[in-house]
């Protein structure tokens, strides 16, 4: 499958988990958006370095630029955002 093909799963817990390849201002980037099924609460810190190790993000959550969206229907879901060309050991987020 081609790397920059965008991918969705459901998986039980999970409302929708959404996974693209996607130009951000700070370059080309992973983005995962997940949200959990029938409430406003979002996933935890847990369960997404999970996700971000099997969406093959570097690192866990730490590394990743998070923010919580607002969806329609009183859902919420997590952004992660990862550069591709992110280095863990050179890099810092800002």
């Amino acid at each position: 499958m081609d790397e920059h093909t965008n991918r969705r799963a459901i998986i039980s817990l999970f409302r929708r988990i959404v996974y693209s390849i996607e130009e951000q201002a700070i370059g080309l980037c992973r983005h995962l958006s997940v949200s959990i099924s029938g409430t406003t609460s979002v996933p935890n810190q847990s369960s997404l370095n999970g996700l971000v190790k099997l969406f093959g993000f570097e690192g866990d959550v730490t590394d990743c630029y998070v923010w919580v969206e607002e969806l329609p229907h009183s859902i919420s879901a997590v952004n992660l955002v990862q550069p591709l060309e992110w280095d863990r050991e050179t890099s810092t987020l800002t």
